[in-house]
């Protein structure tokens, strides 16, 4: 059921898609990327009991005690908290984890494990240590062997491969890019194989119309799959994309992702933007959220300065989060028809009301900035991406529940004594403090001087 970039399968799937969007009249291109493509072969406990192996792990066989060099644990609420317990348990020495799932109906779970408590780009993740899912009912029954050995192997595929981005163009110079991701974990309806179904109704509609000229991207490798296995993983085929097809881009001024929507109200993550956009989507049922930008290919865009625009159910797709429950629901379809009318909308504002994008620029930069007036918004939009916008994790990365979201200094000088950690060195600071503090008049001067060379 996966759909893992590099894969004979993702390659079948994106010639699919090439020839519907070719006869729709779209110029459609392929452009491969190296990936790491990881595949589940066998996983087994004790020589019988069927489990799910969780990248990006190599092969390997472990056999120990049960509760003392290997924990078995549940999975919570919220299944990316499997990534916090993991990290917990290799720092304790622990030499394989089993995961049992806290929703009985959960058969297969499969989540990036990467040994490591910190999303650092500059370090890469552990595959050394085993780490396997299976049903909460087997859970309980194998809860009844602690103390006593057991063997746990896993056998997988890792190899270099090559994977694809697909674009597609319609018309000349458009100033608005809409994207999914076409790799997925098991069955992946909701992340993200409605986010292709919409993409292709979205094709369908522009070229019946033919109207607004548009650049619909899909990417490869969102899940996981870069080469230089970073810890943060995620969102590697639209970096490679942007990295090398950027200069195509320079005059876009709305990308908009689409990932994890499937349900009203639907939740839209922006950045560059305010909300002037609610005129544009109001065919669909929209609530703001901060989530959406981290946790998808909206990183690669704002690496472009790109205003950007993430719509997204991240918070109601945990029960069935990459498992094999996040199946075909009828009731897309006449959402999945409300989102394409309101991206429909959001092509004419860029590239038919553009002097009103550049203007909810202009207002969205003296909302994060106040000290200072903005002349030419895109270009200033420029540094604020450079200087006073950053990744966090809101607490420290051993704490459950904890989330990333992409904040501006402002942003964050409102939550007083919280703890944010910093993505980019994992330091871990309060918005009250006096490095802090330090941080935002050196990013804050850095900005202004950068705005009064841009004009």
């Amino acid at each position: 059921m996966d759909v893992v970039a590099g894969s004979k399968a993702e390659l079948n799937l994106v010639r699919s898609l090439r020839d519907r969007l070719s006869d729709l009249g779209f110029d459609v291109r392929l452009h491969p990327v190296e990936v790491i493509s990881w595949e589940d072969v066998n996983c087994l406990i004790d020589g019988s009991i069927k489990c799910t192996s969780q990248p990006p792990q190599r092969s390997q066989y472990v056999s120990g005690v049960l509760g003392r060099d290997v924990l078995l644990t549940s999975t919570t609420e919220d299944p990316d908290n499997m990534w916090v317990i993991h990290g917990r348990a290799v720092k304790e020495g622990y030499e394989a984890v089993i995961f049992f799932d806290s929703y009985p109906e959960v058969r297969k779970r499969r989540i990036v494990l990467t040994g490591e408590l910190s999303y650092s780009t500059t370090s890469k993740v552990r595959d050394d240590v085993l780490s396997v899912h299976i049903p909460l009912d087997v859970g309980l029954k194998l809860k009844e062997l602690y103390g006593r050995r057991v063997d746990v192997e896993v056998k997988v595929r890792k190899v270099l491969s090559t994977g694809y981005n697909l674009e597609a163009t319609y018309g000349e110079d458009p100033k608005m890019v809409v994207a999914a991701h076409h790799d997925r974990w098991l069955s992946g309806f909701r992340d993200d194989v409605n986010g292709l179904l919409i993409l292709m109704k979205l094709a369908e509609e522009v070229s019946k119309k033919g109207r607004q000229p548009i650049r619909l991207v899909s990417f490869t490798a969102e899940e996981y799959g870069d080469p230089e296995e970073p810890l943060l993983y995620w969102a590697y085929g639209s970096r490679a994309y942007v990295s090398r097809y950027g200069e195509a881009l320079e005059d876009t001024l709305l990308f908009v992702v689409v990932d994890t929507a499937f349900t009203e109200p639907l939740e839209a993550s922006f950045v560059g933007l305010d909300e002037g956009l609610w005129r544009y989507v109001s065919n669909v049922e929209v609530v703001e959220s901060n989530a959406g930008i981290a946790y998808t290919d909206a990183l690669s865009a704002l690496n472009l300065a790109i205003p950007t625009l993430v719509f997204h159910n991240i918070h109601k797709i945990k029960p069935v989060y990459h498992s094999d429950r996040d199946v075909y629901d009828l009731s897309v379809k006449y959402f999945n028809e409300r989102v394409v009318n309101s991206l429909m909308g959001l092509a004419e504002l860029a590239n038919l009301r553009t002097s009103e994008l550049i203007n909810m620029v202009g207002r969205y930069l003296t909302s994060k900035v106040k000290y200072v007036g903005v002349d030419n918004p895109l270009k200033a939009f420029k540094c604020f991406v450079k200087h006073m916008l950053l990744l966090v994790n809101k607490g420290s990365y051993d704490k459950l529940d904890s989330e990333l979201a992409v904040m501006s200094y402002e942003d964050l000088r409102r939550y007083g004594n919280q703890k944010f950690t910093l993505l980019t060195n994992d330091v871990e600071l309060t918005p009250n403090s006096t490095t802090f503090e330090e941080l935002y008049r050196k990013a804050l001067n850095e900005f202004l001087e950068c705005v009064s060379k841009v004009g």
